[in-house]
């Protein structure tokens, strides 16, 4: 076995080249031996090391490959993450749920050891990448909404739709609780481990279960609060990037850079008298023209200002209080907007469906699911049965 300590010291001493290894192989998915031998001043023997170490790996054709943990660990060194399609998450449902069927079948005790193992590799490399897209998201969202030098406001729309299609609204419904959701999943894992732990005769087993039980906990509480920065930081804030305007965002970049634009003349600094030595004859003439002449005056109804709907959470909170038992959170929450709104958009409703996070609320969550349709789209949800107050 190599010293670990020998490829460490090793990783360090050719850092850069080793990371011009990693971008070769992520712009071309290979890594040619000239290539190699450019990097290295064709040098065989840190090639050889290279090999050895197990950091590339050589193909049929003599090409190479940068090994996938070497990769990710470069990767996680530079913060050079791109994102994930929501079905490279999704998958992990499919993995999770049959090894979840296979250990509940499971007669044999190293069967059930090493499903068990299996289920705890599989959800932590499920959670590190949820963080690490959520994260991700964050980044990109916020660099969308602040970077004004290069881009405008029709490509900060563009962005900001795009995150929202390809990943915020399929990765929500990931999230979500319904039997076909990653979260069904776990909480099957977590009442399974959570009977074996107190009724396996096998002590052994029941502190693997236990172990199991506390993992899959953690994670639950993990994804509801990751989703919770999904619902709270980026959908607001790329909310908010498309409900900007031309005007905001062209005196944004004039601010920042007065100097790069021609200021209008209406804002060039002008000294004129107040008034003149004509000014009184030429206000006398002015007055006299309006004497004697009779006119009805008509005054018309000021329009009716625009009812814009705010979310209150308070406010929305005691209603929601007042009316428990709710058979119907989201059915609730429709019929609260209808009472106030003529037009109900998915932004008001996704936004007073936030009052499900509120900490002081218990929620009961059912296998079935209805459709709200909306004004500017169907949305599939969840039945959700609030009770009491915790």
């Amino acid at each position: 076995m190599i010293d670990p300590k020998r490829i460490l010291r090793f990783l360090e001493e050719y850092f850069d080249e080793i990371k011009t290894i990693y971008k070769i192989n992520k712009q071309n998915g290979v890594i040619l031996k000239e290539e190699c031998e450019t990097i290295f001043n064709s040098s065989n023997v840190l090639i050889d090391n290279l090999i050895e170490y197990e950091i590339i790996e050589q193909r049929v054709d003599d090409t190479f490959t940068l090994n996938e943990t070497y990769g990710g660990f470069i990767s996680f060194l530079l913060d050079d993450f791109s994102l994930d399609m929501p079905e490279q998450i999704e998958k992990y449902y499919k993995s999770l749920d049959s090894l979840y069927r296979k250990l509940k079948v499971s007669n044999n005790k190293n069967e059930t050891i090493k499903t068990i193992e299996a289920l705890n590799n599989e959800i932590n490399k499920f959670e590190n990448q949820l963080r690490k897209n959520i994260t991700k998201l964050i980044k990109e969202t916020k660099y969308i909404k602040a970077n004004n030098q290069k881009l405008d406001y029709p490509k900060k729309l563009q962005k900001a739709s795009q995150l929202t299609t390809t990943y915020i609204e399929p990765l929500n419904i990931i999230l979500q609780n319904h039997s076909e959701s990653i979260l069904y999943i776990i909480d099957n894992i977590i009442d399974e481990s959570s009977k074996q732990r107190f009724s396996n005769n096998d002590e052994n087993l029941k502190k693997i279960y236990t172990k199991l039980y506390n993992t899959y906990y953690q994670t639950k509480k993990e994804i509801l609060n990751q989703n919770r920065l999904l619902i709270n930081e980026v959908i607001p804030l790329l909310d908010r990037i498309k409900s900007g305007s031309d005007i905001l965002t062209g005196f944004i970049n004039f601010l920042n850079n007065n100097t790069a634009y021609n200021v209008p003349v209406l804002l060039d600094k002008q000294r004129d008298k107040t008034y003149s030595t004509n000014a009184e004859y030429e206000a006398q003439n002015v007055w006299e023209g309006y004497i004697g002449i009779n006119e009805d005056v008509i005054i018309s109804k000021t329009p009716p200002l625009e009812n814009i709907w705010i979310y209150d959470k308070q406010k929305y909170k005691n209603k929601m209080l007042k009316s428990l038992p709710i058979e119907n959170f989201y059915i609730w929450i429709y019929e609260e907007l209808r009472d106030e709104l003529d037009i109900i958009q998915s932004k008001n409703f996704l936004d007073l469906s936030k009052l499900i996070f509120d900490k002081d609320i218990e929620i009961e969550y059912t296998n079935q699911r209805i459709d709200i349709d909306l004004a500017d789209k169907i949305i599939n949800v969840p039945t959700i049965k609030i009770r009491s107050l915790n």
